[in-house]
């Protein structure tokens, strides 16, 4: 929220007939402990007790779920576009709008487990927008400003020391991605990667 806090909401299904959302707390639960000084900008659920937010300053803090205290923080490079945490290399993702991607671990000792930056030598990279994956977490798709998506492939940490690396880009629209959905279904092989834009327009 605009206070800079995560509010977490439950759903009471008592009554069968009507369900209502009620409220439960909000994390951190007062000003004494580690917060946001800039906007939260994505946030993310990392089995079993842990939430991930990153926010417009750059800074990423894990938090205990169930005590609402700060559990780990790390300043990254510049705004955090999107944090998503992948259950099959057990680690967050939090992609930031210089194209930088980190790598974290959360569970057991949290710390930075990689960074994947972008080779600007070979080509301006546009500032990202937003990301996402699949549901195996096998590719990281991203869009950036400029209308770009970028995919890349994610192998199997730590077997693979270079885990991250781009398959494929290619223009989609003329202005900011601002959403990516990746569809998927068992009733097809393939994997559709849709957009929407500024320029008003969604691709597939």
């Amino acid at each position: 929220g605009w206070d800079k806090k995560v509010h977490v909401w439950y759903e009471d299904d008592d009554n069968s007939s009507t369900y209502d959302l009620r409220y439960s707390k909000k994390i951190p639960n007062d000003d004494s402990h580690e917060n946001h000084t800039g906007d939260i900008r994505s946030l993310s659920y990392c089995s079993p007790t842990f939430l991930a937010t990153g926010c417009s300053n750059g800074k990423l803090i894990i938090w205990n779920f169930v005590t609402g205290a700060a559990y780990f923080s790390y300043e990254c490079s510049t705004a955090i576009t999107s944090t998503i945490w992948s259950e099959r290399m057990k680690l967050l993702i939090a992609t930031c709008d210089d194209s930088s991607i980190y790598f974290f671990n959360v569970r057991d000792k949290p710390s930075l487990y990689t960074k994947y930056e972008p080779n600007h030598d070979i080509e301006y990279t546009p500032l990202q927008s937003i990301a996402a994956t699949d549901r195996f977490s096998s590719y990281l798709i991203s869009g950036d400003i400029a209308g770009r998506v970028q995919v890349f492939h994610l192998g199997n940490p730590p077997a693979e020391d270079d885990f991250c690396t781009l398959e494929s880009h290619f223009v989609a629209h003329e202005e900011a991605i601002t959403g990516i959905v990746v569809i998927e279904s068992t009733e097809w092989p393939d994997m559709f990667i849709a957009t929407c834009s500024r320029d008003g327009y969604a691709s597939v």
